[in-house]
């Protein structure tokens, strides 16, 4: 695990390779990095995504607190550049996507509706982008 370093400004920023995986969305690129290398860049931000993505689903399960749109939008994109790149077996996509219907049913069956109004249309929209992201990689791939 020595590949593995903390970043000095972000406690939870991890850098392998020398590629922040905070970033790894917006600006990854392979190159000039050899095989050996790019298998524990992409095991990394697997784990960051999936750590994130129960998080997520923490707090949409949670009643007293609040989703926050940013930090879904940083896992959906995180998502997508892992997606692109192949990181999921088909049994993990299909578990994501019972979470994602899960979260969705749980606040909208909630007796607060107050308190989940907002989270179910954020749970909503977070199930179509991360749906539309499936069907953009199976159409892009046949």
């Amino acid at each position: 695990r020595s590949w593995i370093t903390s970043q000095p400004t972000d406690k939870s920023s991890t850098c392998v390779h020398g590629i922040d995986i905070d970033t790894f969305a917006t600006s990854y690129s392979t190159a000039g990095l050899s095989r050996e290398q790019i298998r524990p860049v992409k095991a990394a931000a697997s784990r960051m995504f999936l750590s994130r993505f129960v998080d997520l689903h923490w707090d949409f399960f949670n009643t007293s607190s609040s989703v926050d749109c940013t930090k879904m939008k940083k896992v959906l994109d995180l998502f997508d550049t892992l997606l692109e790149e192949s990181s999921f077996s088909d049994g993990l996509l299909i578990k994501m996507a019972c979470i994602n219907a899960f979260s969705l049913w749980n606040l909208y069956q909630s007796k607060d509706s107050k308190s989940s109004g907002n989270k179910v249309v954020v749970a909503l929209a977070n199930m179509l982008a991360f749906g539309s992201s499936l069907a953009s990689h199976v159409k892009n791939t046949i």
